[in-house]
């Protein structure tokens, strides 16, 4: 069986192939530690949201970008 990781991946592919997209040109927004491996499993621009329970280990984490708020998105994109 797939990973949670490999599924989520996988579904932002199919997305970005209807959308006619590529991967490395959209970005994965998420405040889970498996969101954003999925969104580097594809390599899309990942950004941590440090609004969820793993705020502490989104910083450790190697996202692209770190945000505090859902605010501060449209800044970033």
């Amino acid at each position: 069986p797939k990973k949670h990781t490999e599924l989520k991946s996988d579904y932002a592919k199919n997305i970005c192939r209807e959308l006619k997209v590529k991967t490395d040109e959209c970005c994965m927004v998420g405040d889970s530690l498996k969101e954003l491996e999925a969104g580097s499993r594809m390599n899309a621009f990942t950004i941590g949201v440090t609004c969820g329970l793993t705020g502490e280990k989104l910083l450790s984490q190697k996202c692209n970008k770190v945000i505090f708020s859902l605010k501060e998105l449209v800044d970033v994109i």
